[in-house]
């Protein structure tokens, strides 16, 4: 197979893979920080706060209306890590380029304040 010679290599993220950071620079949280980590046995679940106290829901599951997006101490949460972009990010800019990729595309999480 040949490519054209503009062609450009590149890749692509989404801001719950790679950003980390979970709890820094004013960002709240989002439905995806509050998912906890699931296996081929197990779905993820998210943990809520309700009126009966935290609660784990399928994510499937449609949630009660007084439901709250909650962290819960010692669980593990895949999204909080992931690949840590935010405190990584001049080293993944230095691979990238030593993988000789052209373009890149990502995204912020938007509850992040940027001043």
């Amino acid at each position: 197979m040949q490519f054209n010679n503009d062609f450009l290599w590149g890749g692509a993220t989404a801001a719950n893979q790679y950003e980390g950071g979970v709890n820094e620079l004013g960002k709240g949280l989002t439905t995806i920080d509050c998912m906890g980590a699931g296996n081929f046995n197990k779905r993820r679940q998210i943990s809520c706060m309700t009126s009966n106290g935290i609660e784990w829901f399928d994510r499937n599951e449609s949630l009660p209306q007084d439901a709250v997006g909650c962290i819960v101490e010692g669980a593990y949460y895949p999204s909080h890590k992931a690949t840590d972009f935010f405190h990584n990010y001049k080293e993944d800019i230095k691979l990238m380029a030593e993988m000789r990729s052209e373009e890149h595309t990502s995204e912020l999480q938007s509850l992040r304040r940027i001043s």
